[in-house]
């Protein structure tokens, strides 16, 4: 079930919990930045506009947690082609630590 969070600082200690497994991080094209967090139960979201608060809680992350880096690319299909094609970039990296 997912469940969107306002809060920054209820978002870092929902993912310093025992049961959270997993953290992405989705950059749009954009400024919108999206992080997800995958608990046993729910499926916690947080939106951010600002480049740099979302700098600084992608290494405020606990230690030990994975952390999906997906970012999304846009190209044009052509001058007669309205449609656009999405590439996806993901990066996998697990933040050094014991857990």
């Amino acid at each position: 079930m997912p469940k969107e969070v306002k809060d920054i600082k209820l978002f870092l200690e929902l993912a310093r919990r025992k049961d959270a497994k997993t953290a992405r991080i989705k950059k749009n094209g954009s400024k919108l930045i999206k992080f997800k967090l995958r608990s046993s139960r729910y499926l916690y979201t947080l939106v951010l506009n600002d480049a740099e608060k979302a700098q600084k809680l992608t290494q405020s992350l606990p230690p030990g947690m994975f952390v999906i880096f997906i970012w999304y690319l846009r190209f044009g299909m052509g001058v007669r082609d309205t449609g656009h094609c999405f590439l996806e970039l993901s990066l996998i990296r697990r933040i050094q630590g014991s857990r």
